[in-house]
């Protein structure tokens, strides 16, 4: 399986989720990075890692979280968060301000293979997307690029919409006409230094003026205006098989004295944003993407 080409250092910007991260340890079961997420930042959708265990401890701002059912936010001092593997979760920018989270992304204890550094590839991907304006307001592809994801990094993704019998009964056929049509997720291009998501270091100065731009927005320019870019052509064929069914609904663990709070920060139009999102979500694919082809 391919992993990532990204060393430490490297710095990666997705303009569509509103997330910017440097990589700072890079290993095929260790990922670590500074993470800062603009007004309004929030990742793609709710998902699971079956083989990795993810640790946030917010550096400044606050993050909000769903897992278990339930929302919570973390703030400086709040410790440790842990979202345990095989935990469905969500989280985002809870408050008006940027956030500043570290993360660091473990292999399960007995996960086999480099997950971690298969984890970043998915990034690599899903960002780099964001870049060339091939997603929909919530960073989602459209539904043969999604298919072509889930399909390829299945060992270390799932998304839990659209249902998992619909998943299973649509992902492959969906994969097959994506590599047919030139969607592959391990195209070079989509990865490594001249990956589209990867921006050289901005320096203090930069990186306040990156985080100071709306959601949407990138150095460069404004994607609206620049408009879906060309995507790179499909150079391997996917493996299929059938998509992994159940799923387990788990807590976010505080280490440390957490004294987790309930969601208070994000305000209203983060509220409602998330609420459109889970109404679209619920129809299955979720909505139209940006994606011309």
């Amino acid at each position: 399986m391919s992993t990532s080409t990204a060393t430490a250092g490297a710095w990666l910007h997705n303009p569509v989720t509103g997330e910017v991260a440097r990589l700072n340890r890079v290993e095929d079961r260790h990922v670590g990075v500074d993470l800062w997420l603009q007004p309004g930042a929030a990742v793609a959708r709710a998902h699971i890692h079956d083989r990795l265990i993810e640790r946030y401890e917010v550096v400044d701002g606050a993050i909000g979280f769903l897992a278990g059912g339930g929302e919570r936010v973390a703030r400086p001092g709040d410790g440790v968060v842990e979202v345990p593997a095989g935990t469905v979760h969500d989280w985002w920018n809870g408050g008006d301000d940027t956030a500043h989270v570290r993360v660091e992304i473990v292999a399960a204890p007995a996960a086999p293979g480099l997950p971690a550094a298969r984890f970043l590839s998915l990034i690599e991907a899903m960002w780099s997307l964001g870049a060339l304006a091939r997603v929909n307001p919530d960073g989602m592809p459209d539904a043969l690029w999604l298919a072509a994801i889930a399909r390829e990094y299945r060992d270390v993704i799932r998304f839990t919409t659209p249902p998992a019998a619909v998943q299973a009964a649509l992902f492959g056929p969906l994969a097959a006409i994506a590599r047919r049509t030139g969607r592959d997720p391990l195209a070079a291009e989509l990865h490594g230094p001249a990956a589209p998501c990867a921006i050289p270091d901005p320096g203090e100065d930069g990186l306040a003026a990156l985080l100071a731009r709306p959601v949407g927005a990138r150095l460069g320019g404004h994607l609206a205006a620049a408009g879906p870019r060309p995507l790179p052509a499909a150079g391997r064929a996917l493996h299929l098989r059938p998509a992994r069914g159940g799923e387990r609904r788990g807590d976010v663990r505080g280490r440390c004295a957490v004294g987790h709070r309930p969601v208070g920060g994000a305000g209203p139009r983060r509220r409602a944003a998330r609420g459109a999102r889970r109404a679209r979500d619920a129809t299955g694919l979720g909505s139209p993407s940006a994606c011309a082809d």
